[in-house]
């Protein structure tokens, strides 16, 4: 079965992390799927409604509090991002922190603490599962 973060998830509207949701990525919608066998892809959707592919593997540490995450993407480009997420048990909802390292420190204080708070929420993805 895996992490509780392990399906398939949606983050759209209000739910995008404002950081995401302005310039320069303008992103509109992510839907988001964590594999069991640690492979994780996304597909976005900017204000243009174009379609941006994410995908590489991930590993987390549920012993963490909140759960933390590290992503090695490697397509369309390589990069390294780490932060956390949290599943609200029997809600659907992923609360989801990451930084790619190239910008930012990952959050080390829980949730708003990406940079040590210098984006305060704005950081901050929610995701709903889907079926």
């Amino acid at each position: 079965m895996g992490p509780a973060i392990v399906g398939r998830w949606r983050s759209a509207g209000d739910d995008v992390a404002p950081l995401l949701y302005g310039a320069p990525g303008n992103l509109r919608s992510l839907d988001a799927e964590f594999r069991a066998d640690g492979r994780f892809v996304v597909a976005a959707l900017n204000q243009n409604n174009e379609r941006i592919d994410l995908d590489g593997t991930y590993t987390v540490n549920e012993a963490d509090r909140p759960p933390s995450i590290v992503l090695l993407q490697v397509n369309p480009y390589e990069s390294r991002s780490e932060g956390i997420w949290q599943v609200e048990a029997g809600s659907g909802v992923l609360t989801y922190e990451v930084v790619d390292l190239e910008y930012g420190t990952p959050p080390q204080s829980g949730f708003g603490s990406t940079s040590n708070g210098q984006y305060g929420e704005d950081n901050i993805q929610i995701y709903r599962r889907l079926p």
